[in-house]
């Protein structure tokens, strides 16, 4: 469980290579739960902090997500 915003990070992996591609830190408490939209350009968080956030890929090229 998390107690503080670093340990809350979100990682996304690389299936198959199993290679790090991104941290995405909006929480300071453990996240409960997650879900990717159907087309896979948006991913919901929700923490015991009681907040949610929404995250989007800027772009296609780039893996970069955005709160």
């Amino acid at each position: 469980q998390a107690q503080s915003s670093n340990a809350a990070e979100i990682w996304l992996w690389e299936i198959g290579s199993w290679k790090a591609v991104e941290q995405l830190c909006s929480h300071t408490l453990t996240v409960t739960q997650m879900e990717f939209s159907h087309n896979d350009k948006f991913l919901l968080s929700v923490s015991r902090d009681r907040n949610f956030s929404i995250f989007r890929i800027k772009g296609r090229k780039e893996n970069e997500w955005i709160p």
